[in-house]
Order: structure tokens, then C-alpha cells, then sequence
């Protein structure tokens, strides 16, 4: 597997993850924050079978750690803790005891990041078990050629992966070391012909850790210093490379003198091929976790840009939904773009052929002279129809853009403007305001260092760019409906005048035509003629009143209800002959909003009565109670079925709307051939 090795960074990142998980012979899993597993390769389900009282078919995702490892977590809470505080842990020759089972392991603990947060770790684990044992089986053995030269050579026999060892040395040359015992594996484990040579134990050093050896042995012998060095030696047997680790510790004579080494050699290379693995899915793994990083931390720089163009438009949305003047909105606009787009200045150009001036707004670093020109907060005729969307890469803007003459400007305010402009700024970007399908001007920014801009550059300022089109737009509009209402108000009063006013007092001119001969003809008469004339020029100044009120919408709370009920009663009279009675009980002051509810009200109610009824006899009652006030419509009409008519009817459907914006109660009452009461109760 190790001649496999080379080809990991050849993958994808996704695919090595996934080849070593599945292949090396290290364990693999994923441990959640509630020590759940989520994913392992089959050498990590391997281990469980083999050092835990579970078996390998136990291990399936979403199963405790520690149901599969009884008895560990003690030392595994702690060993994670940090892991799932962002730390990276790798600790040796960790004990671990499940089930009676006591095992060894090299760990290295990555934590997993999802959207920011450290949601699981990665347990990379080596089984060491085998190599502490013999670590500390080969210590004792050390112990036990110190003790018992029988037992030495009984070791010596069985020794299976390893090798033990005996150095004599001779104290007058310390330097000519001869192998005195030596167990038999040594051929197999070092792959030597002769392991009684000692200076063939050298021959085959790998260069690259030959002077180190050399300088660790000096150390041994001239200090009396144990020798504990890992180094590769060729294999001739094999025909390859393998990883040894030699311990060998001196012994002294009585006059403290070196008379020879025991020592033990271990084949180390799988471990060391499992380091290397290790090594490199650390690699990976901080090469993604660095990618991983630079990510977030463009996606957070790309979503924090987001989130300020998404809270101007918010802001925007709310000026341009509001009642602010014109230059306020693209006041309000223009900040905000230069906010977003971070501009030295940005300019709304407005593009008036008859002036050519460009109306709007700078951010800050302008010519006092300039702010203050003809009242505009600023004046420029210097950019023309053709002006580019950036600068040259090279030099400052085109001063060869036509400067058109601005009546009433001083040039030298102009040339001070563009000197201030193009000398101090080195890269701007202008977006076209198109208008109702026409050209009105533009939105420029500038910047003070050379800069490119990208598409999302231009989006932006774009968007922004639409922003001001419909703010000017939204006010060409609210300019339009404004001259629609006013012409709409006058056709109304015309009907007014025509249906009310102009009949009543046609009708007034009538009479009073042939007044003088039906007197002359019959006085009584003539007595009833003249009282209906008079009330009929009392009906047309009513109307002409009622009118005026629609004219004057404050005068409805400048009177008392009472004088507008009594009004309105009057043109009625005069309006259709109809007989109508106001009765008013108490007196109080009431808020605007409900003296013009029940006044519109009593009007719609009115209005109804004459076009449907067929009423002859029409009674407004007005009481103003202790804790409330209530207004009574009885008419003597046809009545209807209320069952009958749609809630939606318009002429009670506006009177329900206005009585719930006063939270009001609303009752209507109508028996058919027996008339109609609508009652409205207003209560604080």
C-alpha cells in the first residue's frame, strides 16, 4: 500500500479523504459532539472487534462511543474536549482499557467545522498496542540480560520481529565493538548474512541518516550514554528500505569503564509508514481546513457586503414610501450608494439640454464655491453624453470631454470643479438613469486610487442607479395624479353643482318667474309659492355650504357635529323635498377623527335614503351619553331585507369600514314597508 502512497495528491481532496478512509491501515471515524459515530473506515471497525468487548457489527453510525468502548470515557472526555474547542490533538501511546481489553494507540484528533462550528472530530487512530508491548517486553529483557545470562540466551532464541544483542567492548578501543550474543531473528530483521560482523551492521546505513547514527554511537561510548536512534537500513533479503529502532544500554566494570552493550532492534517500518499516512492526511486536512477558511471568510466578506446593500435598499424602500420632497429621497439614496460602493464622491447628474446642469449631491471634499451656485447643492456641465463607464488604466480621466457652456455660471467655478474632479480622483464608474424609456442623466462615483470593477461592481451601482430612476419617477407620478385629483375634484364639483346646486336654483328661477301672476291670480297661492322659493334658496346656499366643506375638509372639525348635521339636513331639504329632523341631546367635544366618521356616516346614510328608500319623513338623532356618544338614522321608507343584501354593498360596505377604523358598533335595522334604523355607538 505504501508504493500507493505518491498518487494521494493526485485525487481531489473529497477522493483522498475517502481513499484513506478506506484503505490505510490507520482507523478512521467521525465522532459527533455527542460522542456518537458517525462514519469509520474497516481498519477503526476492526479495532473495536479486536480490543472491546463489541463486535465489528456493532459499529454502525449513530451508536455511542461508548457503548462500543465500555470504560473509556474518562480518558476520552478529556482527550476531546479542546478538539471540540477548535484544537487539533495528537498524543502517543495512549491506555485505553474496555471490557478487561488494554490497548495502546498514536491518536491525532482534527476537528470538523460545518458553517462555523465545530460539529464532530476526526479520530485518526494507530494501533500501538504490539509495539508498546515489545517495547517494554524488550525493556525487560534488558532488565533480565542484566540478571540471568541463561535467560538471555533463551530470549535470544525466541525473540520473533525483533533482535537482542550483545556488544562487547574493549575498554582500550572502545571503537572495535565484537557481537558476542545475538538472537537469530537478526538476519530476517536487519537481512544480514553474517550478524556476527559487526561492521556489516553499518554497511547498508541509508546515507541521509549515517552521520547521525555515527555521532549517536560517539555519544554512547565516549559518555556513557544510552544509544536509542531510529535509522533506515537496506534489507538485502527483502530488497528494500525498512525503519529500525535500536535501543542499547551500557554496561560498566567496577572502575566505571564501558565492557559492552545490550541492546534490542525493532522493524519499525509499518509504523513509520503509518506516521507518514498520518503526516499526510494532516496535510490534507489543514490544507482544507485553510481552504475551507479562506471561503468563509470570502463568503462572510461577500454576505457582510450583501447584508449593507440589503439594509440601504430597506432604508430606501422606506424613503421612497414616504412623503419627502424629491431632493431629500435623492439626498437619502445618494449616502447611501456611497456607503456601499465606498465612493470619495458621488454625483447624480441630471442631463437638461436647454441647461445642461447636473443637480444633485457630493459626498464631501467639494469646492465651497461650487456647493453654493444658483442655490443647487451643486452645478457642473463637464461630463458629456459620451462619458465612459471607467477610466483608462493609464493617466486621469479624458480632460478632452466637452465642456458645454452653463448660462449664469462663472467658468472659472466650472474649470475649479473639473481641475478638483479629475486631478484628485483616478478611477470612476457611471450608470445611466433611464427614466420612462428616456435618458434623464447619471449616477457617477469616484474614487480616489486606480481601481477596476467587477460585475458585481456594476450590479450594485446599477441597482442603486435604479433606485434614483424611481424615486424621479415615483415623483413625475405622485406630480401627474396630483394634477389628475385636481382636475378630477373640479369634474366632481361640476356634477355637484350640476345635480344639486344648479337644479335647486333652476328650479328657484321657475317659480319665482311665475310668482308675481299667480299672486295676482290666488295671494294663498302665492303665499305657499313663495315659502317653497324660500326654501329652496335655503337648500342651494346648504348645498353651496356642503360643498365648500368638501373644499375645506377642516372646517368638518372646526364646527360642531351638531351645525354640520343640521347643514347637511338643509341640503337635503332643499335637495329632494325630503322632511328632515334633527334632534341633539347633550353637548361634548369629540376627537376629530370620530366627529368626521359619524358625519360621513350620517351623509352615506342620507345619500342611500334618497337614491333607495322612498322615504317621506327622515330623523337624525345625535346623543351624547356618559360614557359614550350614539348617532340614530330612522327613515319611514320602503326598508329592504338585510339578509338579502350583500355585506359588500357599497354604499353600507363604506359605512362598516369607516365605523371600524373608530372601532365603532354598527347596527342596521330594516323591516320591509316599514322603514330603516342605522345606529352608530362610539365608545372610548
Amino acid at each position: 500500500m505504501s508504493q500507493d502512497l505518491p498518487q494521494l495528491f493526485d485525487l481531489a481532496p473529497e477522493q483522498a479523504l475517502a481513499y484513506l478512509f478506506d484503505r490505510l491501515p490507520v482507523g478512521t471515524a467521525v465522532i459527533d459532539r455527542a460522542f456518537r459515530l458517525r462514519r469509520c473506515n474497516p481498519t477503526w471497525a476492526e479495532f473495536i472487534d479486536r480490543y472491546t468487548p463489541s463486535s465489528s457489527s456493532d459499529v454502525v453510525p449513530g451508536v455511542s462511543l461508548f457503548d462500543l468502548e465500555p470504560g473509556t470515557e474518562d480518558v476520552l472526555k478529556p482527550l476531546f474536549a479542546p478538539v471540540f474547542a477548535g484544537e487539533t490533538v495528537r498524543q502517543e501511546g495512549i491506555r485505553l482499557e474496555s471490557g478487561g481489553i488494554v490497548s495502546y494507540w498514536d491518536v491525532v484528533l482534527v476537528p470538523l467545522e460545518f458553517n462555523g462550528e465545530i460539529v464532530a472530530a476526526l479520530d485518526v487512530s494507530l494501533d500501538a498496542t504490539a509495539h508498546v508491548r515489545n517495547k517494554r517486553k524488550l525493556q525487560n529483557t534488558l532488565n533480565a540480560l542484566q540478571q540471568s545470562e541463561a535467560h538471555l540466551r533463551s530470549m535470544l532464541e525466541s525473540a520473533q520481529g525483533y533482535a537482542i544483542y550483545r556488544l562487547a567492548v574493549d575498554p582500550d578501543h572502545p571503537y572495535q565493538g565484537r557481537v558476542v550474543l545475538v538472537s537469530p531473528s537478526i538476519r530476517d530483521v536487519i537481512g544480514i548474512a553474517d550478524p556476527y560482523d559487526f561492521n556489516a551492521w553499518f554497511n547498508d546505513i541509508h546515507p541521509n541518516d549515517e552521520a547521525r547514527i555515527i555521532a549517536a554511537n560517539q555519544r554512547a561510548i565516549d559518555k556513557g550514554m544510552p544509544f536509542d536512534e531510529e535509522m533506515r537500513i537496506f534489507n538485502r533479503q527483502r530488497g528494500q528500505w525498512r525503519w529500525m529502532h535500536t535501543v542499547s544500554n551500557p554496561v560498566l566494570d567496577e572502575n566505571g569503564r564501558i565492557t559492552y552493550f545490550n541492546g534490542i532492534t525493532i522493524d519499525i517500518t509499518e509504523q513509520k509508514q503509518a506516521q507518514e499516512t498520518l503526516a499526510q492526511i494532516n496535510q490534507v486536512l489543514e490544507q482544507q481546513v485553510a481552504e475551507r477558511t479562506e471561503e468563509m471568510e470570502r463568503r462572510w466578506q461577500e454576505s457582510e457586503r450583501r447584508r449593507q446593500v440589503a439594509e440601504s435598499l430597506r432604508g430606501i424602500m422606506r424613503v421612497l414610501n414616504s412623503q419627502h420632497p424629491l431632493s431629500e429621497v435623492l439626498d437619502y439614496i445618494i449616502q447611501q450608494a456611497s456607503q456601499v460602493m465606498e465612493a470619495e464622491i458621488s454625483l447624480l447628474y441630471r442631463i437638461d439640454y436647454e441647461q445642461q446642469f447636473m443637480h444633485i449631491d457630493a459626498q464631501h471634499g467639494l469646492p465651497t464655491a461650487v456647493q453654493d451656485v444658483t442655490g443647487f447643492p451643486l452645478l457642473d456641465t463637464l461630463v458629456d453624453q459620451q462619458i465612459m463607464a471607467r477610466k483608462p488604466a493609464a493617466g486621469l480621466i479624458d480632460h478632452t470631454v466637452q465642456r458645454l457652456p452653463s448660462p449664469g455660471i462663472d467658468p472659472a467655478i466650472v474649470l475649479r470643479w473639473h481641475d478638483h474632479v479629475t486631478d484628485r480622483h483616478n478611477a470612476f464608474l457611471a450608470i445611466p438613469l433611464v427614466v420612462r424609456d428616456t435618458v434623464y442623466g447619471r449616477l457617477t462615483f469616484y474614487y480616489a486610487r486606480q481601481r477596476s470593477f467587477d460585475q458585481e461592481d456594476i450590479d450594485q451601482a446599477m441597482l442603486f442607479g435604479d433606485q434614483v430612476a424611481l424615486a424621479i419617477e415615483n415623483a413625475q407620478l405622485r406630480a401627474d395624479a396630483k394634477e389628475m385629483a385636481v382636475i378630477g375634484e373640479r369634474h366632481r364639483l361640476a356634477r355637484e353643482l350640476h345635480d344639486a346646486v344648479t337644479q335647486t336654483l333652476f328650479s328657484a328661477s321657475l317659480i319665482a318667474d311665475v310668482l308675481p301672476r299667480i299672486w295676482q291670480r290666488n295671494p294663498e297661492m302665492g303665499a305657499a309659492k313663495l315659502e317653497e322659493l324660500r326654501e329652496l334658496t335655503r337648500g342651494a346656499l346648504a348645498e353651496m355650504r356642503t360643498l365648500l366643506l368638501e373644499l375645506r375638509p377642516a372646517t368638518l372639525t372646526e364646527s360642531s357635529l351638531e351645525e354640520l348635521l343640521r347643514q347637511l339636513a338643509a341640503a337635503v331639504i332643499g335637495r329632494s323635498r325630503l322632511q328632515v329632523d334633527v334632534a341633539v341631546e347633550g353637548e361634548r367635544q369629540l376627537s376629530p377623527e370620530t366627529q368626521v366618521t359619524l358625519y360621513r356616516i350620517a351623509q352615506e346614510a342620507l345619500n342611500n335614503i334618497i337614491k333607495h328608500a322612498g322615504a317621506s319623513q327622515v330623523t337624525i338623532g345625535l346623543r351624547f351619553l356618559p360614557d359614550c356618544v350614539e348617532l340614530v338614522v330612522v327613515d319611514n321608507g320602503h326598508g329592504f331585507d338585510p339578509t338579502a343584501v350583500s355585506i359588500h354593498s357599497l354604499g353600507l360596505g363604506i359605512m362598516r369600514e369607516r365605523a371600524a377604523k373608530i372601532k365603532a358598533d354598527l347596527q342596521i335595522e330594516s323591516i320591509i314597508g316599514q322603514g330603516t334604523t342605522i345606529t352608530v355607538r362610539v365608545c372610548p
